[in-house]
């Protein structure tokens, strides 16, 4: 009985068979067998820019006007419109590219009182325009009237997803380009291992040139020259870039 427990302990006390490897040896021995057992692995990234300008931009314009009667104030802001539409008729504007809102009455009351001492009227007036000139019609009626307030712009582009392709494309091209380059000058062959999703990205310059200049968008799109005898500053019509990035990692191989 006691030989048989003996017997077991020493099994139990025994190290495996299978047991991993004890690595031994000197820093420069370490770094020889990593670099000749690790995978040799390079990632190359490959960036695109696809620039864009709108096909055409929808123009949202608050009219807003006030008196100490609502009917004149709705009749007011009617003539506002009219004056609108009529001069961007003659501009060139296609009048029914001119969509209006139903309008909206606030009444303003004295400290104390109930009556009613006068009334706002705002009505929101969207213009289609498809071109810089167009727009900057739009802008002039904005710098000339002060019952007409700047909203904001959206701008739309023909064959967006077509272009957000073409940008992913050019990326792997470029890709393409930079493996060949590693090939060429290392004298070894790059297998593809993975291949990262790519990253498409829009960016609207028109915005991003307004706000570091810290113009308005309805001025900066013109062209008349201002009170110092300069030219305002002038940007492309929506313009925007479509930007890709796309990453790849490669085996290297000896040739």
């Amino acid at each position: 009985m006691r030989q048989t427990f003996a017997l077991l302990l020493a099994l139990a006390l025994t190290p495996t068979l299978h047991a991993e490897p004890e690595l031994k040896g000197s820093p420069t021995e370490l770094s020889a067998f990593l670099a000749n057992n690790l995978p040799k692995l390079i990632a190359i990234s490959g960036d695109s820019e696809v620039k864009a300008t709108a096909t055409k931009a929808v123009i949202s314009l608050r009219v807003s006007t006030e008196n100490k009667s609502l009917h004149d104030a709705l009749r007011a802001n009617q003539q506002v419109r009219v004056g609108m539409i009529t001069a961007l008729s003659t501009a060139g504007v296609n009048i029914t590219n001119v969509q209006q809102s139903k309008f909206s009455s606030t009444p303003k009351y004295g400290m104390f009182s109930d009556k009613a001492k006068s009334y706002s009227v705002e009505n929101v007036v969207k213009v289609i325009v498809q071109s810089e000139k167009e727009f900057q019609a739009v802008a002039a009626i904005v710098d000339s009237t002060a019952e007409v307030r700047f909203l904001g712009a959206d701008f739309e582009y023909a064959d967006k997803e077509n272009l957000k392709l073409q940008a992913l494309k050019q990326a792997c091209d470029n890709v393409e380009v930079k493996k060949k380059i590693y090939e060429e000058k290392f004298a070894v062959k790059l297998a593809p291992k993975r291949v990262g999703s790519g990253d498409v990205s829009q960016n609207d310059i028109t915005k991003e040139r307004q706000a570091s200049s810290g113009k308005y968008l309805e001025r900066s799109v013109s062209s008349a020259p201002s009170f110092g005898g300069e030219p305002e500053t002038s940007f492309p019509f929506g313009e925007t870039v479509f930007r890709a990035q796309v990453t790849v990692e490669y085996s290297i191989e000896g040739k």
